[in-house]
């Protein structure tokens, strides 16, 4: 099963540059070139945020546990009611072998290549019951164990929940003529390849509950971007705080993303049509 993504001059418009490289097909490569060229994974700290002298302050959680918290801006230590205390900030991104039934992005550079600023070709697959991610490539479907260790990361299903057969389902959809090495291309030329196969299996899923299969482009802007901005927003602040020790914005900040303290939690979503989890416990029929 394929679907119609939209162009990239139309996703540009709406969404920015970050969507049509998301949006794209890259030619990610088989495993033994694969292995050579993933780069040594970024070293990912949680951030601590708080307000003082009038801006939001972001700071090395682990520097601020180390003693009294200061603020870098003024030198004092900062007193805070309950509703403004200091809010701990994780990473926005999971690893994605410890993930299960999830839409996966990632990239060679690891979280460093979902920075917005970056020009990093993203690769999407989908994580199985036991955290192998299926991705469609020019090798036909890899099934990878590692690799994947730094992805933003859509949950298909709510927490504790589960769909029935869910490994063979996506094997018997990986297995289909459509996502054979022989297909790349053809897939490609119609704007396909690693996204229409993630998305073609959810819509499978989605179909077989008798509901309506999803448009590439409102699952990237509903669900996908929100989280790879997300981490987009986090990278830029840790960037500046490892380079300067802190980094000070007026308030509000306009990096209110990153007040999300789970990064697994669902992403509201901007409109009405598409459920924060859009699979459920009920299957119907295949």
């Amino acid at each position: 099963m394929g679907f119609t993504v939209p162009c990239d001059e139309m996703v540009g418009q709406k969404y920015g540059p970050l969507c049509i490289i998301l949006l794209r097909a890259p030619k990610w490569p088989g495993p033994a070139l694969k292995s050579q060229q993933h780069l040594p994974l970024m070293d990912l700290r949680d951030l601590l945020r708080f307000s003082h002298c009038g801006r939001t302050v972001w700071t090395a959680a682990d520097a601020a546990s180390a003693g009294p918290l200061r603020c870098p801006e003024c030198g004092r230590t900062p007193s805070f009611p309950l509703a403004e205390a200091p809010v701990r900030v994780r990473a926005p991104v999971v690893d994605g072998h410890r993930t299960s039934c999830c839409f996966l992005v990632t990239s060679r550079e690891g979280a460093d290549g979902l920075s917005e600023d970056r020009d990093c070709e993203l690769h999407v697959g989908i994580s199985n019951s036991q955290g192998v991610v299926l991705s469609y490539t020019e090798s036909g479907v890899l099934r990878e164990q590692q690799g994947w260790q730094q992805s933003a990361a859509v949950p298909l299903v709510a927490p504790g929940e589960s769909i029935p057969e869910w490994d063979e389902r996506l094997e018997r959809f990986a297995a289909t003529d459509s996502w054979t090495p022989s297909r790349f291309e053809e897939q490609r030329e119609f704007g396909s390849c690693c996204y229409g196969f993630a998305l073609g299996f959810i819509n499978q899923l989605l179909m077989s509950q008798g509901k309506r299969p999803i448009s590439g482009e409102n699952f990237t802007r509903d669900l996908v971007l929100p989280r790879v901005r997300a981490a987009s927003g986090y990278l830029a602040v840790l960037r500046h705080v490892r380079r300067h020790g802190y980094w000070a914005s007026p308030i509000p900040t306009s990096l209110g993303i990153l007040s999300v303290s789970d990064p697994r939690e669902s992403v509201t979503v901007a409109t009405g049509d598409v459920a924060p989890f859009l699979l459920t416990l009920e299957t119907g029929h295949d």
